[in-house]
């Protein structure tokens, strides 16, 4: 059962919930994104604020900051599936890449793995 106290509380409850779904080390890789980036950028923001221009501010940071590539792109899978299981859950109307974000992030994917 999720208790949402902050977001922060939910997304920690959110990736406890995948530990044994996942093979370990997916499941590590996913808490550590969590954990290190999701909580300390975006556990401030009520989920429902959360926008999609708040997701690509970050995902420039991290690139900015030297990540690699393969870790930009965990970033835009993790991220976004903790969003959507606060929706599936009904404790938002939609998610920060919702409907019209999910063509806008694919496209500053393309543009960012491929220059497009």
């Amino acid at each position: 059962m999720f208790i949402l106290a902050t977001p922060s509380e939910f997304i920690r409850q959110w990736i406890e919930s995948l530990r044994g779904k996942l093979d370990v080390s997916s499941w590590e890789r996913y808490e550590q994104i969590i954990r290190t980036h999701f909580i300390p950028n975006f556990g401030h923001i009520p989920l429902a604020k959360l926008a999609l221009l708040d997701l690509e501010r970050h995902y420039a940071k991290i690139q900015a900051a030297g990540l690699s590539i393969g870790t930009v792109r965990y970033h835009r899978a993790v991220i976004p599936k903790a969003l959507q299981s606060t929706v599936q859950r009904k404790l938002i109307f939609r998610n920060a890449v919702d409907i019209d974000g999910e063509d806008q992030l694919k496209k500053s994917i393309l543009k960012y793995d491929f220059g497009i």
